[in-house]
């Protein structure tokens, strides 16, 4: 990998630093959450799931200013190469610049899925070595692609490009790959909809569960022309912000098993439909497209647990 300067194995996130990049995170609490809704073919079955341990999520989408930070952190190096290994486990295997990943031979692509494999079967040792066949997993890998990530102020409006205002034009392997470079990932469509609809289950991600308050107030951003900054609304019984509208946001979730399609959750500004606002709502995307009205937050294992990212 040398003559390429592409970074692999732990080399891949060294020095980057997640606390650096603002973000704020509540936890969502172990314990059993309603999701879904009856006979309902937009959403999950209903169905009361049990969140086995506590996991922090970020308390709003990810936005201009804490992406911009973390691509300043890659220093150039803004192209990834990222596997999918069986399970629909996203991992980033190799770093460097666009012209370097893509030149990327089958045995340097090989090498990276191996250093990147040998490293995670290190991180997942107590104690002593873990068994696992090399070989075995390197041949399981489903995909390997590259993953070039930017931000697209550009292409956007004015008024999207506020530094407090949700990063949108991110497809799901940028959001995906942003956050895993810095040890994080996307929700799963199940946790966020527990994060936004808390254990008594409203219908909606806000703070009292409705879209409107006494006075008619909004209590989300809906049927508007463009984002709003991040907390420009109360938030959730959780403490999430933007769990209703803003911008629509990706899971980790697939919409349908064995496919490639992306679950997407929140409805956004531009949504006049209220039941796309639902929290049960599930919106499909392809993982390449992006829009301005398509965004993500992440999550993260807290302190001290022995569950994997």
């Amino acid at each position: 990998m040398s003559a390429l300067n592409v970074l692999t194995g732990g080399a891949v996130t060294a020095g980057l630093d997640a606390a650096a990049l603002g973000i704020e995170f509540a936890p969502l609490p172990e314990g059993e959450y309603p999701v879904g809704a009856e006979d309902d073919p937009d959403t999950l079955p209903a169905q009361i799931v049990n969140i086995e341990e506590p996991i922090d999520i970020s308390t709003t989408p990810v936005t201009n200013a804490q992406y911009a930070a973390g691509l300043a952190q890659l220093e150039g190096r803004d192209t990834v190469l990222m596997a999918q290994l069986p399970g629909d486990q996203l991992r980033v295997i190799a770093r460097g610049r666009s012209a370097e990943i893509n030149s990327m031979s089958s045995s340097d692509i090989r090498r990276a899925v191996e250093d990147s494999v040998t490293l995670a079967g290190l991180r997942g040792i107590e104690g002593g070595l873990k068994a696992f066949n090399l070989d075995a997993i390197v041949q399981q890998v489903v995909d390997v692609g590259p993953v070039t990530l930017a931000h697209r102020l550009n292409q956007m409006r004015e008024v999207f490009r506020g530094p407090n205002k949700p990063v949108v034009l991110v497809s799901f392997w940028e959001a995906a790959a942003f956050a895993a470079l810095f040890g994080l990932r996307l929700p799963t469509e199940v946790e966020w909809e527990a994060a936004a609809r808390g254990k008594k289950g409203h219908e909606y991600g806000t703070s009292t569960g409705e879209l409107y308050d006494a006075n008619g107030k909004k209590l989300a951003h809906f049927h508007k022309r463009s984002t709003a900054d991040v907390k420009s609304y109360p938030p959730s019984e959780l403490g999430f912000y933007d769990m209703a509208g803003n911008v629509w946001e990706w899971t980790q979730s697939l919409y349908r098993r064995g496919g490639s399609i992306r679950v997407l959750r929140s409805g956004s500004w531009s949504n006049v439909f209220l039941e796309f606002l639902r929290a049960a709502y599930r919106n499909d995307g392809s993982p390449d497209i992006r829009f301005d009205y398509y965004g993500f937050r992440v999550a993260r294992v807290p302190r001290g647990s022995k569950k994997p990212v």
